[in-house]
């Protein structure tokens, strides 16, 4: 009986240890695309990456519309009013990440080159991290399903944007 008590108690602080103290709610927010491509599979795909890495990290994460204005869309203060950080606040999110992606104007080249992004806190108005990944072509590329290379994209990025927080 004392061993068993002894094993439950390590057992629950193993797991407050190793799980994150809280889960943070996050609204991915996918903006639209510029250039010629398969949008709407490649947006499915990134956002399947990215949501896996915040769910694998004990976070909530749901997805917005992705029918909106661009990035650099004018506002009075940094972020609070872009249809992204409003659409959030609505979920009940705390932090908004929003991706665009883009590809060039070829019609034959239907998967994205890269991916811009902006991970904000909606609490301080805070940009916690940014920047453009580039989708990586390992040597096999063109054997790989383009669906795992753009989600392989997601992936990264979304483990980029953890940084932030």
């Amino acid at each position: 009986m004392r061993h068993t008590r002894a094993f439950l108690l390590y057992s629950i602080l193993l797991m407050n240890i190793m799980l994150p103290l809280t889960a943070e709610t996050v609204m991915l927010y996918s903006d639209k695309s510029s250039g010629i491509g398969d949008e709407q599979s490649s947006i499915r795909y990134i956002e399947d990456g990215i949501m896996e890495v915040f769910f694998d990290a004990g976070h909530i994460i749901f997805n917005g519309n992705y029918e909106m204005s661009p990035l650099t869309e004018e506002t009075d203060t940094l972020f609070a009013d872009l249809p992204g950080s409003r659409i959030a606040k609505a979920g009940g999110a705390s932090y908004v990440l929003t991706v665009r992606l883009l590809f060039t104007d070829d019609e034959k080249d239907l998967l994205p080159v890269s991916a811009e992004y902006v991970f904000i806190d909606l609490e301080t108005d805070k940009n916690l991290t940014s920047g453009l990944m580039l989708l990586e072509k390992p040597d096999d590329w063109k054997e790989r399903e383009p669906h795992e290379l753009v989600q392989s994209l997601g992936k990264r990025l979304g483990m980029e944007a953890l940084k932030g927080l």
